[in-house]
């Protein structure tokens, strides 16, 4: 028994020699295709060439435009809302309402276009906001 142990203590020492071995080859090797004083690249979560491409001021801004064209458009729609009752109560005839109504959805279809556009201005901000936010964890964590 003694030499079965003495067999398998020398194994493990042989095994462990031959793995220092090639450890030590190869962080030689890593030496020599790196010259000194050059550090590996490291990765820059920042990427401070880019730039937010709208401003927290501009979002606010669009925010509050949003809010009101919101409202706006409430409010046009509760007049187109209230020709037809007109139309319906008799107070006016279907030419009127016609009339009246043309307007006012000319009126929304341009306030659907700001929509839109401020939708997506906001989504933008609120997006590089997120992506700064996230950043910040990372940096945090490394």
């Amino acid at each position: 028994m003694d030499l079965v142990g003495a067999a398998i203590g020398g194994g493990i020492v042989a095994a462990v020699s031959v793995s220092y071995y090639l450890y030590r080859a190869r962080v030689a090797q890593r030496k020599q295709a790196q010259p000194s004083g050059v550090r590996p690249p490291t990765l820059d979560l920042r990427s401070r060439g880019v730039e937010k491409q709208v401003t927290d001021v501009e979002l606010e801004r669009a925010k509050r435009e949003l809010k009101m064209l919101l409202l706006e458009k409430e409010l046009i729609t509760g007049a187109i809302a209230r020709l037809y009752e007109a139309e319906a109560a008799g107070k006016i005839g279907r030419e009127d309402r016609e009339r009246l109504s043309a307007k006012y959805k000319e009126q929304l279809k341009e306030i659907e276009a700001r929509l839109n556009d401020l939708n997506l201005i906001i989504e933008v901000g609120e997006l590089e906001n997120l992506r700064q936010e996230l950043l910040n964890l990372f940096e945090k964590k490394i």
